[in-house]
């Protein structure tokens, strides 16, 4: 395996380069216009007569260009919503979920064993 030794300087005029012939399209969305986006994508995807403001943001992260968050509201009932934005392909998925059961489990009967 051969091995070359390029300098501090020489890294970067050659990182400098790469630069300058790359054009790069960065599309930008802030977390704003995500949550706007994202709660008219679930009201486009239920085809049903809901309101932008009857719907909250329960959930958000952002992690490596995917902006995800999940949305309900009242009318929504047992049901809510995943939505995950694709920075790299300009894309929004949806996906809607519907609770089938909520099920406590104190902590005297967690089971920790594999």
């Amino acid at each position: 395996m051969n091995h070359i030794t390029v300098s501090v300087g020489e890294k970067r005029s050659k990182f400098r380069f790469l630069l300058e012939n790359i054009k790069v399209e960065v599309i930008k969305m802030t977390s704003y216009e995500f949550e706007k986006a994202a709660k008219n994508a679930v009201i486009q995807t239920l085809s049903e007569n809901i309101s932008i403001d009857q719907l909250d943001l329960v959930w958000f992260a952002h992690e490596l260009g995917y902006k995800k968050c999940t949305i309900w509201g009242q009318p929504m009932g047992n049901r809510y919503a995943e939505v995950t934005y694709n920075r790299d392909k300009d894309e929004m998925y949806v996906d809607i979920y519907q609770k089938i059961i909520n099920n406590k489990i104190s902590s005297d009967e967690f089971n920790f064993e594999a």
